[in-house]
């Protein structure tokens, strides 16, 4: 039995206007909801501020320095910077805040955003990998198993390296705004 134009158009146009409809929704979805996604992670962010940075009660953006705030106690002094850094993971990239007191103390870590894999890269999340970072920085960090002291997560090196990389840049822009005055916006 042979099909005829008929046969083969009228269910073709039908998928079309299907995927045409579902199209436009997401698109109207996603125009709707971009500025209040883009609010909470903004808020997201200001709160994690004071999670890798606790001395601090207010934050300036640091001119010159887009991924960088300059923290302030309550009566104005300041006490360190935060920092965020992308890295490439295992899973995509991974972006991390840093802070880092005026002793050059890493005083906390924090992922923000990941695509590692549950139940491996993601660990890297677990406070228990995050805490290794709380140290005086002297110089680079790096993983065990390239001759450094941070323990990576099992089965998760790769993830671990990037996180590693991303708290050695955050350190490299602090050494940067130390050697330019360190001054906020």
């Amino acid at each position: 039995m042979k099909a005829s134009t008929k046969d083969i158009l009228i269910p073709t146009l039908s998928l079309f206007l299907i995927c045409l409809v579902v199209t436009a929704l997401l698109a109207v979805t996603n125009h709707k909801t971009a500025p209040l996604i883009a609010e909470i992670s903004a808020q997201n962010e200001a709160e994690q501020r004071k999670v890798v940075l606790p001395a601090a009660e207010t934050f300036e953006q640091v001119t010159g320095h887009d991924n960088a705030f300059a923290g302030y106690t309550p009566d104005g002094t300041l006490c360190g910077f935060v920092f965020t850094e992308k890295e490439k993971g295992y899973g995509g990239e991974i972006t991390v805040m840093v802070g880092i007191d005026t002793a050059a103390n890493v005083t906390g870590v924090s992922i923000l955003e990941h695509g590692e894999t549950p139940g491996l890269g993601a660990n890297v999340t677990k406070d228990k990998f995050l805490e290794q970072y709380k140290q005086n920085m002297t110089g680079e960090l790096s993983v065990t198993k390239d001759g450094g002291t941070i323990d990576a997560v099992t089965g998760a090196t790769i993830s671990s390296r990037a996180v590693t990389r991303a708290v050695n840049a955050a350190y490299a822009d602090y050494k940067a705004i130390i050697s330019e005055g360190g001054m906020a916006a």
